[in-house]
């Protein structure tokens, strides 16, 4: 067998047929032959296709292991998915990680919904200590003028212009709890560079969902617009094939 390309969801179905193609043959000759030992060889050619295709069944498996994580906020509404940057930042990844292996998230929640572009909110456990470490400055992204605030007169490049998708920890943290997901259409530049960032939306059913919660009752309040009714979610972690992480 040769030239099979594509993806394992593509050649499956093909490999077996010939796998299952191969060891019919090889029954079919046993059966209509009396004499076994005479035909040996033939017998031989036939299982070594089918342990070739059952060879090429296997690696084809091994292409499909995950090379990322994908973080899933489920929320009555739906499920956000968020594939994890450990490139920028390391230190972000391991405390999701942690929090996830506390069992359980005691202040997980969105709270806050700028209509059409930031949906923030809160992933915290008392018990967890926050990550410490800011995010890095990806190549290309040095020369990005950063307008630091008030708060924090000498921000610098700590992660990529934030594009839809984007999500980072909000007010400059190095690692939370506070988190927002930019749902802007064109890229974020007035917010420069100088948030974490810790992973990207990508599916458009995370997409809808967000979408969904701008749509619910909310408040301004101080400034800002609050959801009048907090939305609790819950932490998980699944494997991002290697189609997911392609377009990252």
């Amino acid at each position: 067998i040769m030239g099979l390309s594509g993806s394992w969801s593509e050649n499956e179905r093909e490999m077996e047929k010939l796998m299952q193609s191969a060891e019919q043959e090889v029954a079919e000759r046993g059966k209509n032959n009396g004499n076994i030992r005479g035909n040996d060889n033939k017998q031989g050619s036939v299982a070594g296709a089918v342990g070739a295709v059952r060879q090429q069944l296997h690696e084809g498996k091994k292409e499909e292991k995950p090379t990322e994580e994908i973080l899933v906020m489920t929320t009555k509404y739906g499920k956000i998915r968020i594939v994890l940057r450990p490139d920028l930042s390391a230190g972000s990844v391991e405390y999701i990680h942690r929090l996830i292996d506390s069992g359980i998230c005691r202040r997980c929640n969105l709270y806050r919904a700028e209509k059409p572009g930031i949906l923030q909110g809160v992933m915290a456990n008392p018990q967890i200590p926050v990550n410490e470490e800011k995010g890095s400055c990806p190549p290309g992204a040095e020369t990005v003028h950063n307008d630091c605030p008030a708060w924090d007169a000498h921000c610098g490049c700590h992660g990529p212009v934030m594009t839809r998708g984007s999500v980072a920890w909000a007010a400059g943290q190095s690692g939370g709890p506070d988190f927002f997901i930019d749902n802007y259409k064109r890229p974020a530049e007035w917010w420069g560079t100088q948030h974490t960032n810790f992973g990207t939306i990508r599916d458009e059913e995370s997409f809808q969902v967000i979408d969904h919660i701008f749509e619910l009752p909310m408040t301004k309040s101080g400034g800002m617009t609050m959801l009048d009714a907090p939305i609790h979610f819950d932490l998980s972690l699944e494997p991002a094939l290697v189609e997911e992480v392609d377009d990252i």
